[in-house]
């Protein structure tokens, strides 16, 4: 189908084999919701480079191109079904040029790890039905400036967010989904965020988790 933005995506039925996935959902969120919308009044023409940490199944990614038409763009996705078709719906629409698509969790250090499979809301842990690689994301974060950091990866912003390095990335603005962990939610996100000069625009709390527009 194509969007009222201009992409063209795919959807793939709820039950896609014996898995289960969740694309109307996650594009119902990013198309129709408008999840990242403007609010931050970005000037499109200056937007240059984005990094998408959670790409799942490429919404996302393909959100930014249409919003950004001067932009490229950094992406991660563990989940080697969601990266494939993340790696299908960018290449749907003739972007794969502008998109660097990294199949692996994004993380403070390198090292194998399991995944949940539960659709867009998989996560890392003991007892994950799927053998994933995460990456040190800090090298890709901190080479070049950034206009703007997205991160949904369901509790993993904790440990980017912790680490002293986070202090160093220059991104003009952060879209960012928190999740309570424990002590850790949007409180702790917010307050990291204004200590390190971020003017935190929208906090949203969904019960557990919700989301963070913040700029500089």
């Amino acid at each position: 189908m194509r969007t009222r933005l201009g992409p063209v995506i795919e959807l793939r039925p709820t039950l896609f084999g014996d898995r289960r996935n969740n694309d109307f959902g996650v594009a119902y969120e990013i198309f129709v919701l408008d999840l990242y919308g403007d609010e931050l009044g970005l000037d499109s023409a200056k937007v240059r480079r984005v990094v998408d940490l959670g790409a799942n199944v490429g919404f996302s990614c393909l959100y930014w191109l249409a919003r950004f038409p001067e932009c490229k763009l950094d992406a991660y996705e563990p989940h080697p079904g969601h990266a494939r078709q993340a790696a299908r719906n960018i290449g749907l629409n003739g972007a794969s040029h502008r998109v660097k698509l990294n199949q692996a969790g994004a993380g403070a250090k390198a090292r194998n790890a399991s995944l949940s499979d539960r659709g867009s809301g998989s996560t890392i842990g003991d007892g994950g039905d799927i053998d994933i690689a995460i990456v040190d994301v800090f090298p890709d974060l901190l080479n070049t400036p950034l206009d703007i950091l997205k991160m949904d990866i369901e509790g993993g912003e904790y440990e980017l967010m912790e680490d002293p390095r986070f202090a160093q990335i220059n991104a003009r603005a952060i879209f960012m989904e928190w999740h309570q962990c424990g002590a850790q939610g949007l409180v702790w996100c917010r307050d990291r965020l204004q200590a390190l000069g971020y003017r935190v625009v929208t906090a949203t709390d969904d019960g557990g988790h919700g989301m963070i527009t913040a700029m500089r």
